[in-house]
């Protein structure tokens, strides 16, 4: 699914592709994580979503799997520039705890001790289960959570944790221990901050990299190793070089520079990037082309 949502908007045709296999595990984001996180990163850069869509058929943990996605994504010519300075405030968190071939009572256990974390900080919190029986529930028995928390300015951060498997030999997860850790995770991302949740900055990365050449901003929290392993792959294939900053070190000098010389000045400070320290990532796309797309 992530090389898929990476080639996606370059293909021929839009995409309409089945995936079968695991759909949640701990080893990589499941489909609920790429669909509350990674969807609306690709929607700042093509605008319009028609098309960009993913049904979740059958749940398939592990080790047998079983679970099947249906992924549908359009194509563009090219990936608009994103300036994206502003995380905003946080005001929802919306969840799902999902449950194959285990107690409904599990799943209705960890929802209820998430949300004695989240509702001490935010009063607008919804989490549903998805109980899931037969054919819909995989090979595999198990549970988990994935949280997600929307901010005023369209940014989306998500975490999430998965029961662990009693086949391997691990202790069963407890769903209020379960409820209350992926709620701490979820608090901890929010505190990570910026305007792209950290699973997926590679993801805006590869946008801004392949974008038109105009100047491309975005605000990060810290960045993960893996982006930073990225951003050398992205600089060894398209000789392309992130500048990284302080945004509050920006925000003097733009101070201090004059007005007709500056550059469009955006307020950085304590408060309104509250949490970690944040990271200023900056770069004029290559102007990558879909060849497939013609235009008229």
């Amino acid at each position: 699914m992530d090389a898929l949502l990476a080639l996606g908007p370059f293909c021929k045709v839009p995409l309409n592709v089945t995936l079968r296999g695991v759909t949640n595990s701990k080893d990589s984001p499941s489909v609920d994580h790429i669909k509350a996180a990674a969807f609306p990163t690709l929607i700042r850069f093509i605008l319009v979503d028609d098309g960009l869509e993913m049904k979740i058929n059958r749940r398939g943990l592990k080790p047998n799997g079983g679970g099947e996605v249906i992924f549908k994504c359009p194509v563009r010519r090219n990936l608009r520039p994103l300036q994206a300075l502003q995380p905003g405030m946080v005001k929802r968190v919306r969840g799902t705890v999902y449950a194959a071939k285990v107690s409904p009572a599990l799943a209705n256990r960890t929802v209820e001790s998430a949300k004695g974390v989240l509702l001490g900080f935010l009063p607008d919190i919804y989490i549903h289960t998805d109980q899931n029986r037969g054919k819909q529930a995989g090979g595999s028995p198990g549970f988990g959570v994935n949280l997600i928390a929307e901010t005023t300015t369209g940014t989306f951060f998500s975490a999430e944790l998965v029961s662990n498997i009693v086949s391997e030999g691990l202790e069963p997860s407890v769903p209020e221990d379960l409820g209350r850790a992926a709620a701490n995770k979820l608090l901890d991302e929010i505190y990570r901050g910026g305007c792209v949740d950290s699973t997926f900055q590679w993801l805006a990365a590869l946008y801004m990299a392949l974008g038109q050449k105009d100047v491309s901003k975005i605000l990060t929290g810290p960045l993960s190793e893996y982006t930073i392993n990225f951003l050398q792959h992205l600089r060894e294939f398209f000789a392309i070089t992130f500048k990284l900053e302080n945004p509050q070190e920006v925000d003097k000098d733009d101070d201090d520079a004059e007005g007709d010389n500056s550059v469009q000045k955006e307020n950085f400070n304590e408060d309104s990037l509250p949490g970690a320290n944040k990271v200023l990532m900056t770069c004029v796309g290559i102007g990558y082309s879909n060849i497939n797309k013609r235009t008229l």
